[in-house]
């Protein structure tokens, strides 16, 4: 097994479902276990928790019990809209209680703005069911520009249908993705459908080290088939494929069964990200 090869219980499972869908109940936390503690990575615009808790704050406990895993955390945080949560949270060496209310909360995880006449600016958190539909309809909404900014920085992956789709908004022709398994036999190749919406765009992708995976293919496809510069520091170098496998008792086997290639006969080094064409 490799490093994203992982066990999933019942609870660990809900919850990696309801990232991908984008909608929930509860107060708008995106959480990770990072050393050993879990740790808010992203916080819902919009939200509840959002301006009172922030990106790196670690979660010590919901309604007075502690949490001491991803999985009850989710569990905890989760309730009907309207009712109310009390969470201790540490930033830093500060400890402090926050009561929020839970709500229906609809995750997109695109925002598209406008920078100026020419230029527009979107922001893509996680490649979730709808990512390319939101990222479209922004960009329709603020009209006409000559260029756009992707900000893919923190991103760390999601679904592959909606990276296909993503760059698909961009590029009329070329391979942007295949998957190889372990004995090197295709698996599955996605070509450009010819249908770009905004091929005329100048496009420069944002990325850092937290960049991963769907993003990963999104920046290099994007790079290789539309002329994109890729601005920040390296990418995290996520080129595997996950497959989950789950059990009668709800639980999951998330297995790595394959690889990316981004480019055709040219497969990735593992672990070894995007390299910029600006680092910054």
């Amino acid at each position: 097994l490799d490093a994203h090869s992982t066990y999933l219980d019942p609870e660990e499972l809900k919850a990696a479902q309801v990232r991908t869908e984008g909608v929930y109940s509860g107060v708008g936390l995106e959480l990770k276990t990072i050393q050993d503690k879990v740790t808010v990575v992203r916080v819902v615009p919009g939200s509840p928790a959002d301006g009172k808790i922030e990106r790196g704050a670690r979660l010590l406990a919901v309604d007075g019990e502690v949490v001491n895993s991803l999985g009850e955390a989710s569990t905890a945080l989760r309730g009907a809209d309207g009712t109310a949560v009390a969470l201790q949270v540490s930033d830093g060496d500060e400890e402090q209680s926050i009561s929020l209310e839970r709500q229906r909360i609809r995750d997109r995880t695109v925002r598209v703005d406008k920078l100026n006449k020419d230029w527009a600016y979107a922001e893509i958190a996680r490649f979730q069911r709808n990512t390319a539909d939101d990222l479209r309809r922004g960009l329709e909404l603020i009209g006409p520009r000559q260029g756009l900014i992707i900000d893919v920085r923190g991103n760390g992956g999601g679904l592959l249908d909606e990276a296909v789709a993503t760059v698909n908004l961009f590029t009329d022709q070329g391979m942007i993705v295949q998957t190889k398994g372990r004995d090197g036999q295709l698996l599955e190749r996605h070509e450009a459908s010819g249908a770009a919406q905004f091929a005329s765009l100048k496009v420069i992708i944002l990325i850092d080290g937290e960049s991963a995976s769907a993003s990963e293919i999104v920046a290099g496809a994007l790079r290789e088939l539309h002329g994109a510069v890729l601005v920040g520091t390296e990418s995290f170098g996520k080129w595997s494929v996950q497959r989950m496998y789950v059990f009668e008792n709800k639980s999951a086997l998330k297995l790595t069964i394959a690889r990316y290639e981004i480019v055709e006969s040219a497969a990735p080094e593992a672990n070894i990200g995007l390299t910029p064409d600006h680092i910054v």
